[in-house]
């Protein structure tokens, strides 16, 4: 796996209230849980949903209608189809206005 600085400061940055973080598969959602584990501890892993996107379809049953803050990975940016991270990028979006709502 490539360095870790920019997801190691997407994980030091998330709320303790809960968020979700979306990553482009899932050996990466393992890889995203731990660290938040061991960077911000259980009750941050427990408040934070991490999800692999690897369709519109599974962006839609993660994120549609949602009403938390979502984060997005870098390396969802730099791996997951074009068409599958502006489609997800849209849904984030969304998400965050209604939670900052």
């Amino acid at each position: 796996m490539r360095g870790t600085g920019k997801t190691k400061a997407m994980v030091e940055g998330l709320p303790e209230g809960g968020s979700i973080v979306i990553v482009h598969h899932g050996a990466s959602a393992d890889y995203v849980r731990r660290m938040i584990r061991d960077l911000r501890g259980r009750h941050v892993e427990a408040a934070t949903t991490v999800r692999a996107v690897t369709s519109r379809f599974e962006a839609d049953r993660v994120l549609r209608g949602m009403h938390r803050r979502v984060f997005i990975d870098h390396a969802f940016e730099d791996c997951a189809e074009r068409d599958v991270r502006l489609y997800t990028a849209d849904l984030a979006r969304h998400s965050n206005a209604r939670a900052f709502a």
